[in-house]
């Protein structure tokens, strides 16, 4: 039983730390550990038909831990997990957990599974199947997400490998054990050679087990406004993969400029390099103040470049014609599984930081066709300011002090009058 206990703990810690590395921030270790407890726990029981009912039951209670559902509901366990497994060709690993529960869950249900294989193989003192359901549990997500210290990560796998070997053979000798040490030292020497090096024979990392992809679907309606005989669909369809800073941002594809009387309408003007220069806040000219986000088309029928406002440059690998306004289309349209990166910049400036900025725009906003164009016989928005200030009090959105208690002068009394008369 202490064998048992021993070779099935260390498989088991191993295994959970290979899954954990999926998620970023590492979630806390009670579950996993809880997990790994009841897998192993089930395979000490004697005789066999107690075993038999032990990880039955072991196996219920688990689904139910680790996919968060009550007794009373197990059935939801199964179109949970296969969400939260299908979600793992949507989203760039690693995730965070507290975003994605369901993938959070998946990773919960393999480290149980993968530890009970290998415990109640070791407990029937299996050692072939023991070494070979360690290898797939502990190996496969090691495969799955490349980075860290993968020689040394290797070579953990290899050595409890060979320790369940030795610890289940009858009478394992000193030449074994050398043999052993052997083997992880020259498997620590070739990984680090680049002429072992070479591609995968199946790829299997790259295998989706999606039925069909989703169809396109097209949100053109937003653009201009057209919200007649909108059919919502009975499934969600995802259309883009977004891999950002947890953040909240409002995801940018164009401007609505022009209103025909009913609607809004997309209008893009272009701008010339010096409005360009002129319109850039000082901010987004610096780097190290962009937002990074990495773009996957999933199911998207469009051809704008869609990122967190405001976008100030990208990388596609399809050729992309700038509008103006940061507003970006690839030529031949989104295209199924494309990638692209983007960056934003967001200023977040307080109120009282608002409250200082001047009622001054420039030309390239107020001239015809622009966002602050000023209608015909339309006040200008320094004197609508001046004219209708709110009365001095607590009752308006600036305070006492803001306003002057002296009488106004002449020209203030004159440039009152003319408020009075907007055709003068």
């Amino acid at each position: 039983m202490l064998r048992t206990v021993v070779l099935s703990g260390v498989a088991a810690f191993v295994i959970a730390a290979d899954w954990l590395r999926f998620e970023e921030p590492r979630s806390g270790g009670g579950r996993p550990f809880a997990l790994a407890v009841l897998a192993i726990a089930a395979t000490l029981l004697r005789p066999w038909w107690l075993r038999l009912a032990g990880a039955a039951t072991s196996v219920f209670f688990a689904l139910c831990l680790a996919l968060s559902v009550s007794p009373l509901d197990v059935g939801d366990a199964g179109p949970r997990f296969a969400r939260g497994f299908l979600d793992f060709y949507d989203f760039r690993l690693p995730v965070d957990p507290q975003e994605h529960v369901r993938m959070h869950e998946v990773i919960l249900v393999a480290i149980f599974g993968f530890t009970f294989a290998v415990a109640l193989a070791v407990a029937a003192r299996r050692a072939l199947p023991a070494v070979i359901a360690f290898l797939i549990g502990a190996g496969w997500p090691a495969t799955l997400l490349a980075g860290g210290n993968e020689i040394g990560r290797g070579v953990v796998i290899l050595a409890v490998a060979l320790a369940v070997l030795a610890g289940l053979t009858q009478r394992p000798s000193r030449l074994a054990l050398g043999a052993s040490a052997v083997v992880v030292v020259g498997a620590f020497a070739l990984s680090s050679s680049p002429a072992v090096a070479k591609n995968a024979f199946l790829g299997w990392q790259h295998w989706d087990f999606y039925n069909r992809p989703q169809k396109p679907v097209s949100v053109r309606y937003v653009w201009d406004a057209n919200y007649a005989g909108v059919r919502f669909p009975k499934h969600e369809t995802t259309v883009l993969s977004i891999r950002a800073p947890s953040t909240p941002a409002y995801w940018r594809a164009t401007v609505l400029e022009r209103f025909n009387g009913t609607r809004w309408l997309e209008h893009v003007w272009s701008e010339t390099p010096t409005e360009t220069r002129l319109l850039t806040p000082e901010g987004a000219l610096d780097p190290r103040n962009w937002v990074q986000q990495d773009v996957t088309v999933r199911a998207l029928e469009d051809d704008h470049l869609i990122g967190a406002s405001i976008p100030v440059a990208h990388n596609v690998s399809e050729p992309v014609l700038a509008d103006g306004q940061g507003v970006a289309r690839v030529l031949d349209g989104l295209q199924r599984d494309q990638q692209y990166t983007i960056w934003s910049y967001s200023a977040r400036p307080t109120p009282a930081q608002l409250v200082r900025v001047p009622a001054v725009y420039p030309a390239a906003l107020t001239r015809p066709g622009r966002e602050l164009e000023l209608a015909r016989r339309a006040s200008d928005p320094v004197r609508t300011a001046f004219c209708g200030r709110p009365r001095r009090g607590k009752s308006g959105p600036f305070p006492a002090a803001a306003f002057p208690k002296r009488a106004p002068s002449r020209r203030a009394r004159l440039a009152r009058s003319k408020c009075a008369d907007p055709a003068e």
